[in-house]
């Protein structure tokens, strides 16, 4: 068994700044394709921007995770970029509780 992320793909939600930021942030190092997904748009496109529109390794979500759209979205995106998700980390610091 390898524990190797080079190649995997990895959702990292709260990307922004604090702990998700550094978790995306080491998972490319790494080797691993990651969507970085935040709310604040803003502050992602200072952190990542850059290199979210080359065609690499690196890109991005600014959006609501409480919403199901949202969510489908997210997922949809990330398919659609690197045919595949194999780790999610959510370092987001907001929690909502989930409606049926």
């Amino acid at each position: 068994m390898s524990l190797s992320v080079s190649g995997k793909t990895a959702i990292v939600t709260g990307a922004a700044n604090g702990i998700g930021l550094a978790v995306a942030r080491h998972l490319v190092d790494k080797g691993a394709n990651v969507m970085f997904a935040d709310m604040d748009e803003a502050k992602l496109g200072a952190e990542v921007g850059e290199l979210a529109r080359a065609e690499g390794a690196v890109r991005m979500f600014a959006g609501d995770l409480t919403q199901k759209l949202t969510i489908a979205n997210l997922l949809s995106a990330t398919v659609d970029a690197f045919d595949r998700v194999d780790i999610l980390v959510n370092a987001s610091r907001r929690c909502a509780p989930s409606t049926r």
